[in-house]
């Protein structure tokens, strides 16, 4: 009789303690959600106070020097991604050197105008300067800064803006990408959350009646705003090195016409509806690219046009 009583206490405090460990883990999850959400909403709040703020519209981008401002430190490990090419930041002096001697003419350099920073992302660019832009779809939840740490694809999947430890990570571009040139094709990875936040929604674009709603992506650098048009949504998946399949992540630079008119009609081929869009040599393209479950590795990817400033004011008149 003792051991059948035991026996139940045993089974009662096991599922106490799996109640307790699940009411744990629930408000862990909801903790880290609404913490993600009020950190967002801070920096968007930043962005809408300097739209209102009616002084100049840029700001000087930081050098090298002047890097105190950004939060991540110089020790963060970074991965095995191939990194690009540092960013020139310096400037040569604007003294002219004289001679007493003599007075020596030489050809005048090009000397580029460093770049600015819009207003509107000023303030967030001094918290972290490894912000590059910001990415928007009107109508959904997509609406976030995108950082880029050169040579390390996997810091700002694990950490927030300010650099605290989050499993929501950031919306963060490809560390091969170049996104001042700008690279071809600027890859953008975020997670796939469950609660639907950072590329979470993007799981919608499998039904073309959300298409037909959500067609077009605001993506501005730091530098200038950018509206991009979809022309494809296709499910892909992270495969073996050594197979030969279209890998639509290794697309950054189309070194020839035909290299890009490949991957586009790749990308066609593989999307799960037609949209009528076909974009031509010359074009800049993105790719939004999230996990997606139906097979191993599997990715849902989401890619798009840039839009012309003649197409983009067409645009706005309808």
């Amino acid at each position: 009789m003792k051991k059948k009583v035991n026996k139940r206490n045993i089974i009662f405090w096991c599922a106490i303690a799996v109640f307790f460990v699940s009411v744990g883990v629930i408000v862990v999850e909801f903790y880290g959600s609404l913490k993600s959400k009020s950190n967002f909403e801070d920096l968007r709040a930043l962005i809408d106070e300097e739209q209102m703020t009616p002084e100049s519209t840029t700001a000087p981008a930081e050098t090298d020097e002047e890097t105190s401002t950004n939060l991540i430190s110089s020790e963060t490990e970074t991965s095995t991604t191939p990194a690009l090419s540092e960013k020139e930041t310096s400037t040569e002096s604007s003294e002219e050197k004289e001679s007493t001697s003599e007075i020596i003419t030489t050809p005048e350099e090009t000397v580029q105008e460093p770049k600015t920073v819009l207003k509107k992302y000023a303030k967030l660019y001094k918290l972290n300067n490894n912000m590059i832009g910001w990415i928007r779809i009107n109508g959904t939840v997509i609406d976030y800064p995108v950082l880029w740490l050169e040579g390390d694809n996997d810091y700002y999947l694990e950490h927030n803006f300010y650099n605290e430890k989050s499993k929501y990570g950031q919306i963060i571009l490809d560390s091969r990408c170049d996104f001042e040139t700008p690279s071809t094709n600027l890859i953008f990875h975020g997670h796939h959350m469950a609660d639907g936040t950072m590329f979470g929604s993007l799981r919608r674009y499998q039904k073309e009646s959300y298409y037909n709603k959500h067609k077009y992506i605001q993506f501005d650098t730091i530098y200038e705003e950018g509206t991009y048009e979809i022309f494809a949504v296709f499910l892909s998946k992270i495969y073996n090195k050594d197979d030969k399949v279209f890998k639509y992540y290794n697309f950054i630079d189309a070194a020839t016409e035909e290299a890009f008119d490949t991957y586009v009609a790749a990308v066609k081929t593989l999307s799960l509806y037609e949209t009528g869009i076909i974009p031509e040599y010359g074009d800049e393209l993105i790719a939004l690219s999230t996990c997606e479950y139906s097979q191993d590795n599997g990715r849902l990817v989401v890619v798009a046009r840039r839009l012309s400033p003649e197409e983009v004011e067409k645009l706005s008149k309808k």
